[in-house]
């Protein structure tokens, strides 16, 4: 068990520092061609790339969410799972290219981005054969890591390189392409190298196995994406490559703070799974900590963000992307709500409600396109920020709801109003030091706030404390009241949310 143990925490690692370490260089990336690239420019990409995440769900048709559940699942052999799901995904493939090519001509925009978006559609060849998930299955994370730390890399080469003048534009759905087919050429020559070689073909009952698993995982990417860039779907279509190019670049900074979300509640999920057994009173405590912790860091990130929003927009992207101001403080508002939401949700989820979850979220899906159809053609780019913040509040609530209704007592207000005063203190300090560099308003306000929650006690030292020495004991005991295969499936699940979520 110590062995195990040992390997679950090492792969854990392994699979948070790269992921960690690729989305650090793609955040590099889109400061540098946000840089050299005007906003229409710089646009035309952000839509080919939404378009392209639309027609891709029909490619990957949730494979690769159910792909590594099957393989730690060790019931079908490894040859057998890659076989039928290369050869679906190839099946797929012709009808999805026919798609994008025939929506592409029908679509009101210029001439540039449909060739952007046409070359970017050759991408999905590469994604059909990727084997990226039958690593994450096998608990192999090296090489999944390796493929997706290489293809940021190079694409970061390349754009660091060659995209010079926003004229260059047309270069980066190339890039994308080549480092892509490298990153997947890498992955198939070291399943060849592991497994044999890559055979197709289909089978009457894998094929009904595998599509009934991965079925469901398709309307819920649908979901997932109609929440995440819908809006800028409508942006490109209605308002035009500029405001999409800003709306664009201002969501991959509140993109960047997700990250912290995702990371804080994929750690906590196997505690909370594991009280689905014992029972909520077991992690009543550590709920009243994390919403504690949740609540200063998304009151903090909002209010401290939305003040120097200003100032980080030129210092990363330059001036001419200081119209999309407005629209990222929007969006900070929106992290802040989702860093709270996302306690109630991984609630959910871990107590086995994730029915609940799947109503709430397709709810929440159309209320986004109603949202986004009334206000993005009259508010354009703040319209879709205040959509957006609508739906996640939306969200908070219903979560708040089915929470306390399938899972126990989970307080919300309580633990807000301390960070909100310590916030209100922090707010005349960023203001005094407006003139002063950016780094020193983030070092003087973030010093002020943190040592109000610690005086006010809306945080203190024991909150962490305790919550490591959980998290601790969690692993310990997960690894020992299972057995190897079901700690594969959990293992892997573990690592999908982190990959896929939000």
């Amino acid at each position: 068990m110590t062995k195990d143990r040992h390997g679950i925490s090492h792969n854990f690692a392994i699979l948070s520092a790269g992921q960690m370490i690729s989305r650090v260089l793609a955040f590099a990336v889109t400061v540098q061609m946000t840089r050299v690239l005007l906003p229409d420019e710089y646009g035309a990409i952000v839509f080919a790339m939404t378009v392209l995440a639309y027609v891709g769900i029909t490619v990957d048709f949730g494979f690769d969410a159910w792909g590594p559940l099957e393989v730690a699942r060790g019931i079908t052999p490894v040859q057998t799972i890659v076989k039928t799901v290369v050869s679906l995904r190839l099946m797929m493939l012709i009808p999805a290219l026919v798609c994008l090519g025939v929506a592409t001509w029908l679509m009101p925009v210029p001439a540039l981005t449909k060739v952007i978006i046409l070359i970017s559609g050759a991408t999905m060849l590469p994604s059909a054969l990727d084997l990226n998930w039958v690593f994450l299955g096998s608990k192999s994370m090296v090489p999944a890591i390796v493929s997706d730390c290489v293809c940021q890399a190079l694409m970061a080469v390349g754009v660091f390189a060659f995209i010079r003048q926003p004229s260059d534009v047309i270069y980066i759905p190339i890039l994308t392409l080549v480092t892509r087919c490298i990153a997947v050429s890498y992955l198939l020559v070291t399943y060849v190298r592991t497994f044999g070689m890559v055979q197709v073909g289909f089978e009457r009952s894998t094929v009904k196995k595998f599509v009934s698993g991965s079925l469901p995982l398709v309307g819920s990417a649908l979901v997932g994406r109609i929440i995440e860039n819908f809006d800028i779907l409508l942006l490109g279509l209605w308002v035009g490559s500029e405001a999409t190019g800003l709306y664009g670049a201002s969501f991959r900074i509140v993109w960047m703070l997700i990250l912290i979300t995702v990371a804080y509640y994929t750690a906590l999920r196997p505690t909370l799974a594991q009280a689905y057994v014992q029972g909520f009173h077991t992690i009543e405590d550590l709920i009243n900590r994390v919403m504690r912790i949740s609540s200063a860091i998304a009151v903090g990130a909002a209010v401290g963000g939305i003040m120097i929003a200003e100032p980080l927009v030129q210092l990363l992207y330059g001036k001419a992307y200081l119209p999309a101001v407005p629209a990222l403080q929007i969006l900070l508002a929106l992290f802040g709500v989702h860093m709270i939401s996302r306690t109630y949700r991984v609630l959910l989820i871990s107590f086995n409600r994730q029915g609940n979850d799947l109503r709430i979220m397709s709810l929440a899906a159309l209320v986004n396109i109603a949202l986004n159809v009334m206000v993005i053609k009259q508010w354009g780019m703040v319209g879709a920020a205040l959509a957006n913040l609508v739906c996640e509040f939306l969200i908070l609530i219903l979560d708040y709801i089915s929470a306390q209704k399938f899972v126990g007592k989970v307080p919300l207000g309580r633990y807000l109003w301390k960070p909100a005063i310590c916030a209100g203190l922090m707010i005349p300090v960023i203001q005094f030091a407006h003139s002063l560099h950016l780094i020193l308003q983030i070092i003087l306000g973030g010093t002020v706030y943190v040592a109000m929650l610690f005086l006010l006690r809306a945080i203190t030292v024991d909150d962490a404390r305790v919550m490591f020495k959980k998290k601790a004991k969690k692993n310990k005991t997960v690894s020992e009241s299972v057995n190897s295969g079901e700690m594969s499936a959990k293992t892997v699940d573990s690592c999908v949310a982190g990959k896929t979520a939000d």
